[in-house]
């Protein structure tokens, strides 16, 4: 909508949400609503991708798939680009669907020759999609089609890449790659200090790569949690508005190639180690320092 002050035009936006959240849910298992720039553990969603494209001053460029059978788009070689909105299998719920996002994944996982349509955001004058290093043909952002550019190919295994330009020069890229089995668990923490104040938090972010980093999201694994220490683990999940398991246990399916699990200081200092493993034997551990909290800070 936009309001008019004088001779000027001021544009605004409401988006809903920011962050997913729960409630508003159904049909079940559908826990909440993802309908945001982050899901439930805080990954950014193709949505927030796009957004971040419109707000960002410096070049990005991001890309996500689906299958073409699946799409909401499809190309027709008179018209171009159509439309058509996917039903909900709940007839009354259809109306939700204006409040959706379309159904694409961070994924170049698909059977041989299936027919993929790769969604691009960009915020550069133009982007050129390559695959396995052959170009697939530069394309410009316009206000059709919701600011996306659309490719349709067959998949083929290895990399898929988005190289974003202005003025002819190369300022961004994203890519996709093809994944083997899960070879190693990586874990990353927004925090490795805590205060011993029975308060403070971390969240540490679990993510399942292959041989080659690659992130392995076309495979769902139970991850495995065990805490020891100074500190205790208040929750799990794996980002999913569909996951419905119990969050206050010891392990979840991943989604996507990803998992988290949210510690917890005592108010007892030392370290807190927690070690993540999957049932096929691979395991990784972190360790967080919880320190004692100072009369200073005592005082918060």
């Amino acid at each position: 909508m936009a309001s008019r002050i004088g001779e000027e035009f001021v544009p605004g936006i409401f988006v809903w949400t920011g962050f997913a959240y729960k409630g508003e849910a159904g049909p079940w298992p559908r826990k909440g609503l993802e309908i945001s720039f982050f899901d439930y553990v805080g990954n950014k969603t193709p949505r927030g991708h796009q957004f971040e494209s419109f707000w960002l001053n410096q070049p990005k460029v991001y890309l996500a798939t689906i299958e073409a059978e699946k799409s909401e788009y499809q190309y027709d070689s008179e018209q171009g680009w159509l439309f058509t909105e996917r039903t909900n299998p709940n007839k009354r719920m259809q109306w939700l669907r204006k409040w959706e996002w379309f159904n694409v994944r961070e994924t170049w996982n698909y059977p041989a020759n299936q027919d993929v349509i790769v969604h691009v955001y960009s915020n550069t004058d133009e982007s050129e999609l390559f695959l396995n290093g052959q170009s697939l043909g530069k394309q410009r952002i316009t206000d059709d089609n919701d600011r996306i550019l659309f490719w349709q190919l067959p998949f083929t295994a290895g990399e898929l890449k988005v190289v974003g330009y202005n003025n002819g020069v190369k300022q961004a890229e994203y890519s996709l790659n093809t994944h083997s089995e899960v070879a190693a668990i990586k874990l990353s923490t927004n925090k490795k200090q805590l205060s011993a104040d029975n308060y403070d938090v971390a969240h540490v972010n679990v993510k399942l790569v292959d041989k080659n980093g690659f992130t392995v999201n076309a495979q769902a694994h139970k991850v495995n949690f065990a805490l020891s220490g100074n500190g205790q683990m208040l929750g799990v999940d794996n980002g999913w508005e569909m996951n419905v398991e119990n969050a206050i246990k010891e392990n979840v399916q991943s989604y996507l190639g990803k998992a988290m699990a949210i510690i917890q200081a005592t108010d007892e200092p030392g370290n807190i180690t927690l070690t993540v493993s999957l049932d096929n034997g691979l395991s990784s551990s972190i360790t967080l320092i919880s320190k004692a909290v100072t009369s200073k800070e005592g005082g918060k």
